[in-house]
């Protein structure tokens, strides 16, 4: 069950984040926005060079992307935008050890 009434995707303020990460987590500091539900969690990094190479190529294929899609080439931005997709999805194990 939810805690407050429902916000309809309107999110929380900074104070009222604040005020309630004050009464729910007292004494602890306000963590950064979206970073809550990994508070317990630590992500093993299989293989760290692996990892390194790839995200660099995925900021490759994004850029190259965002490029396309403000020049108006649309086909063009998704082709790129679907190669660092499936370069994360197809490494991901890879990286991680997880599925």
């Amino acid at each position: 069950m939810a805690i407050g009434k429902r916000r309809y995707g309107k999110p929380r303020t900074e104070a009222e984040r604040k005020a309630r990460h004050k009464r729910l987590y007292p004494g602890t500091k306000l963590p950064l926005r979206g970073t809550g539900r990994m508070r317990n969690k630590k992500i093993y990094v299989k293989n760290p060079k692996l990892k390194k190479r790839i995200f660099k190529s995925i900021k490759i294929y994004e850029r190259l992307a965002l490029k396309s899609y403000d020049q108006g080439k649309m086909v063009q931005g998704k082709k790129y935008e679907a190669k660092s997709d499936k370069l994360y999805k197809d490494n991901y194990y890879k990286m991680f050890g997880t599925r």
